[in-house]
């Protein structure tokens, strides 16, 4: 079985690679290919679980789905695995999944405290007769492509800039809670969804999106914050207007695939200043919908097929 080995915090371009690699090495050796990961990033139990990741467990393995990786191994991380060796490490993967050969980037490390690289493992895969193909770093523009760098322009609202970099549109996912109906008073009905712990979020604004509901796509103007223009405090959450009439959508499981601020969110005045600027953010919505490709619709179907069904 032909593995590519990563905690894979997502699937930037980069990553993409790997997995190509592996596909054709499978197939060239007449075999299987998967990834050997971990059940969530070792940061998160390295830094006691202060990090904040691109994509949940589940989130993550529809992406690999989607480029269709039909086999994932996943380790626990545990301060035991923590602590092993390289050699430890190594051997532990090789008896447990019965590897044949490894597809890792050139920046790969493991072992406890990173202590071993990628000539380390080709090292210990020669002397198993194990393949091992070290695949150079992926760059956009002269930019590495990693996945810190896109986490960090999530968080600054450079969506479409952390989308080109993942190859597809990053999202969020979650089940429609009860709001305070004012967006159904204004007019403008929402799903509500609930900022979760342990991921990155964009910061508080308008966004345009999409959604994908009984396998047809729709736009979706999507306000994270605390919509500050109401008097009274509210925890940030995530409010979707979904353009279509889909009646009561409290509990419905949704994945919001983000493609293009609008707007960083602001307090207005009054109602009236808001509905005339939640007009201008839907017409904004449509527009950036409208100018999504067939291969980006293509991959929000896919991944949310698997994400939702």
């Amino acid at each position: 079985m032909i593995y590519c080995l990563g905690s894979f915090d997502g699937f930037h371009k980069g990553h993409q690679e790997l997995l190509k690699v592996a596909r054709k090495i499978a197939k060239y050796a007449h075999t299987d290919w998967g990834i050997i990961t971990f059940t969530r990033n070792p940061i998160v139990t390295l830094l006691y679980n202060d990090f904040k990741q691109l994509f949940f467990r589940e989130e993550r393995n529809a992406i690999a789905i989607t480029f269709g990786c039909k086999c994932i191994n996943e380790i626990d991380f545990t301060p035991g695995v923590a602590l092993m060796s390289p050699k430890e490490f190594f051997d532990y993967i090789v008896d447990k999944f019965n590897v044949t050969g490894l597809v890792v980037g050139e920046d790969f490390h493991f072992g406890c405290n990173k202590s071993g690289d990628t000539d380390l493992l080709t090292y210990y895969s020669n002397k198993k007769g194990i393949i091992c193909n070290v695949v150079p770093t992926v760059t956009q523009n002269a930019q590495k492509i990693s996945t810190s760098i896109i986490r960090d322009l999530v968080s600054q609202g450079a969506i479409n800039m952390a989308n080109r970099l993942l190859g597809y549109s990053f999202f969020i996912t979650g089940y429609s809670i009860h709001g305070d109906n004012r967006g159904s008073m204004l007019g403008y009905p929402t799903a509500n969804l609930p900022i979760e712990g342990g991921k990155i979020y964009p910061p508080d604004g308008v966004y345009a999106a999409a959604t994908v509901i009984h396998g047809e796509t729709y736009a979706v103007a999507l306000n994270v914050g605390s919509n500050p223009t109401f008097n009274g405090f509210r925890p940030p959450r995530m409010e979707a207007h979904i353009l279509g009439n889909f009646g009561n959508l409290y509990g419905r499981k949704f994945a919001f695939f983000i493609f293009k601020k609008v707007r960083p969110e602001v307090k207005f005045e009054n109602k009236e200043m808001l509905l005339k600027r939640i007009k201008i953010d839907v017409e904004e919505t449509k527009r950036h919908f409208e100018s999504l490709s067939q291969v980006q619709e293509e991959k929000i179907n896919k991944i949310s097929s698997y994400l939702v069904g």
